[in-house]
Formats: structure tokens, sequence, C-alpha cells
């Protein structure tokens, strides 16, 4: 990671993606089974859930961001048989550079 942070970018975050039909389900199961937390950050017109997360950690620590996110981003969608991931660089521009 230091290489690339002398290069001007970084991997700020880093998560799976977790591709659900029916994102509320998905979400209790993950709390009910794994003891996890959720939050459906984006609703259809329909109340369907188009994304969220789920994560190990108590929402108020997940939130001030002082430990990596250790969770699942969640999307509408038809689970998918290959693995799919999400990454967020900062100075993404100098990457292309």
């Amino acid at each position: 990671m230091s290489r690339f942070s002398e290069k001007g970018y970084f991997v700020k975050e880093n998560a799976p993606i977790y591709l659900t039909p029916d994102m509320d389900r998905t979400a209790k199961w993950f709390e009910g089974v794994l003891g996890w937390y959720s939050n459906i950050v984006e609703r259809d017109g329909q109340g369907r859930g188009m994304y969220g997360v789920v994560f190990d950690i108590p929402p108020e620590v997940e939130s001030t961001h002082l430990a990596p996110f250790t969770g699942f981003q969640m999307f509408a969608g038809e689970p998918a048989g290959r693995e799919i991931s999400f990454m967020q660089v900062q100075g993404v521009e100098q990457l292309y550079e």
C-alpha cells in the first residue's frame, strides 16, 4: 500500500459485494445468524432495498471510520457465480496518469 501512496493514490476502502434479490431478508439473516449489523441505505419507489451494507462491528464504531470496513456491500440483483468486490481509491486520477 505504501508504494501506491508514493504514486499519489491509495485504496481507502475495499469490500466484497453481495448481490441479493431481497435485501431486507438478507440483512435479517446476517443479523439473526451472525449477529452482524445492517443498514439499508437506498430503496426504490416500492420500498425494496437497492443498496445497503452489513458489518460485524457496531454502527457507532463503523461510522467513525477508525477501523477498516469489514463487511459486505449489498446491491439489488441476482447472486452471481463469481466474486465481485468494491474498492474506493483516493487520488484515482493519479492512477490513470
